[in-house]
């Protein structure tokens, strides 16, 4: 490996070669954090060398001298992430590379170490050997024989007409959500075209290949029909569905490779269809995640770099996440913020916005669109914009957990779910579910009522002890509800008009709910 594979775009392709170009063939071995300024005494030759510079912030001079130092040990390469410690690497820095024909690499902010050395290492591994995943070299060069997304539309049209099957295949990046009839090119079944939106009857497993999901589901389509689901989930996101003949329940393994093969496919040319997009995008959208994720320490470097993308950040401001509710986009076009402080994750939309756009009607924008929308907290400076984020994903995180209805929700509204929620955890709380619920579930079993005296306690906790609101609803006569009350209280031998004895009640309930 040498160092100008480290800019291959499907390495590092945002990676730039700030000095010592004339260096670029030099031999990589290995990866090495540069954590001490005499770390040159352990190399051994063909490191890639990587930090952020924070040994040398306040002596850039010793950073020459280290530079003399690790040139002798035949080091492939220094790569320094900016806007940690320094926004630009200094000119006589850059000089003293170029005097010694050392490569020196400028490494964005987002980037984890261990993701380099991880990928690093794998591209070594890969070198040593030869007979590397053959379904993903077939799918890279299948990729660069397609010039278009009709040239990949009609591959696989062809592929689910060989296999005599319908095909439906999502690939939102590069605008694909189409069926394809085993018996022509390319049609329209709505059908077809809603499977991954159609509730499974069942499901089975199938089996994985590397970072490809599958499984099989039985829905109703235009009849019950087993469906091959297979997925890569993150971004790029692919999904495609192999609906089977009536008689089938299981892909043959020829139709588990093409499929396989397909994902890969559509993994690859929407990656590929990522990369070309607009350079000021992919920066905008990487420096709003890593400010969000907390790693700017300097606001001078903030400000900074926002000016340099045209972007103006509020000063004080919180970040807000919002996804399509129940996780399930549809076919048709989705809400998008109008804010350009917006970058994607995922299926959720990430926004910094100013302290006064709290006031807006997020409720009735989340409701008018089937989204959930969370709200972080308000910071007085965008270097602690983090807690805010954090707070906007665990509410987020709330709001799929407890099931939440449309709707914009800020921390403090979950928080007493959450704690209820946890209740469960508490070594107490299956004493308490002893004493004030099974009880009424051993009457269940027994009970010749119409209603069972749980269904009766938890109507009444959810009109809040209302009797005349329980018997409306469990549509009996005040009496008879009179009655289903007195049984509960003689059951659990508690007092209603005990305020004590209610919250015990309550609490059990939610408790019962947790387990089930």
């Amino acid at each position: 490996m040498q160092v100008a594979d480290l800019l291959n775009k499907n390495m590092f392709p945002d990676f730039r070669v700030a000095a010592g170009s004339k260096g670029l063939t030099r031999e990589i071995t290995s990866v090495s954090v540069l954590d001490a300024p005499d770390v040159d005494r352990w190399m051994r030759g063909g490191e890639f060398l990587i930090g952020s510079g924070y040994i040398f912030k306040d002596d850039p001079t010793e950073f020459t001298h280290f530079l003399d130092r690790v040139a002798t040990k035949d080091i492939a390469a220094v790569g320094i992430k900016l806007d940690r410690f320094y926004h630009t690497l200094p000119s006589g820095i850059i000089d003293q590379a170029n005097s010694l024909n050392l490569p020196l690499i400028e490494i964005p902010i987002d980037y984890r170490w261990t993701d380099i050395i991880e990928n690093v290492t794998l591209f070594l591994l890969s070198e040593k050997n030869k007979d590397v995943l053959r379904q993903d070299m077939e799918a890279v060069q299948a990729l660069q024989m397609l010039n278009s997304e009709e040239d990949i539309k009609n591959l696989i049209a062809l592929i689910a007409k060989d296999l005599e099957r319908h095909m439906v295949v999502k690939a939102p990046r590069i605008h694909i959500l189409n069926h394809f009839a085993s018996n022509d090119k390319e049609s329209d079944n709505g059908t077809y075209l809603n499977v991954f939106d159609t509730p499974s009857l069942e499901e089975k497993p199938l089996p994985k290949k590397g970072i490809i999901l599958a499984n099989l589901s039985l829905k109703m389509l235009d009849k019950p029909r087993w469906v091959a689901c297979y997925r890569i989930d993150g971004e790029p996101n692919v999904e495609v569905a192999l609906i089977l003949k009536d008689n089938e329940h299981y892909p043959s393994i020829r139709q588990n490779n093409s499929m396989w093969r397909i994902v890969s496919l559509l993994r690859l040319a929407q990656l590929d269809a990522v990369l070309t997009l607009n350079q000021h995008d992919i920066e905008k959208e990487r420096f709003l995640e890593s400010l969000c994720l907390g790693l700017y320490n300097d606001l001078d470097i903030i400000t900074h770099k926002a000016n340099e993308m045209g972007l103006k950040l509020p000063s004080k401001a919180f970040v807000l996440m919002a996804t399509p509710a129940n996780d399930k986009p549809t076919v048709k076009e989705q809400w998008k913020p109008q804010s350009s402080l917006s970058y994607r994750l995922g299926n959720i939309w990430v926004t910094i916005h100013s302290h006064k756009d709290r006031a807006f009607d997020w409720t009735a924008t989340a409701k008018n669109n089937n989204y959930w929308i969370s709200l972080g907290q308000n910071v007085e400076s965008l270097l602690n914009l983090n807690k805010s984020y954090l707070q906007a994903k665990q509410t987020l995180n709330w709001i799929k957990e407890f099931k939440c209805q449309p709707g914009a929700y800020q921390h403090g509204d979950l928080s007493l779910h959450a704690l209820l929620a946890s209740l469960d955890s508490i070594p107490e709380a299956k004493e308490l579910h002893q004493r004030y619920w099974m009880p009424l579930m051993e009457v269940k079993a027994r009970s010749k009522n119409t209603i069972s005296l749980d269904i009766v306690a938890k109507t009444l906790i959810q009109v809040d002890f209302n009797v005349k609101e329980m018997a409306k609803i469990l549509h009996v006569h005040y009496n008879t509800a009179r009655k289903y009350v007195k049984e509960i209280e003689h059951t659990l031998n508690i007092k209603m008009d005990s305020r004590e004895h209610k919250i015990g009640l309550e609490l059990a309930y939610y408790i019962d709910s947790h387990k089930k």
